[in-house]
């Protein structure tokens, strides 16, 4: 089974100029904890629910006064649509990531959460 077989297709991304105040409520609202960050159709960083809580809350900012940009993960590794979910599990067991984004050809194409692997068929 590969990586395209169960990445999320519907993504919803932000701009690197979006508050963290309403980064947060849109998390809340998808029931998510990153949000892949696009600008001019590239994909330049992830933004995650412990980015808020470590990079914002901790140090006493403002999240209405405070954007994306200065506070996201630039840069993020990233799988293959094509990739075995093996070798993405690998990568996220090792880095400790929960979340992947999935880029074909530079485009973000799909996204993968540690919950999507454990939700896969047994056997499978």
């Amino acid at each position: 089974m590969l990586v395209r077989d169960i990445m999320t297709q519907e993504i919803t991304a932000l701009s690197p100029a979006v508050s963290i105040a309403d980064v947060a409520a849109i998390m809340r609202q998808l029931d998510i904890g990153s949000l892949p960050v696009m600008q001019q159709d590239a994909l330049v960083g992830i933004i995650t629910d412990r980015d808020i809580v470590v990079r914002v809350v901790a140090d006493g900012l403002d999240p209405h006064m405070e954007t994306v940009e200065f506070h996201m993960t630039r840069n993020p590794i990233v799988a293959a649509p094509d990739w075995t979910l093996e070798q993405a599990a690998q990568l996220m067991l090792s880095r400790q990531f929960r979340r992947l984004p999935v880029v074909d050809q530079g485009k973000l194409v799909g996204y993968l959460a540690l919950r999507d692997l454990a939700a896969r068929p047994a056997g499978a």
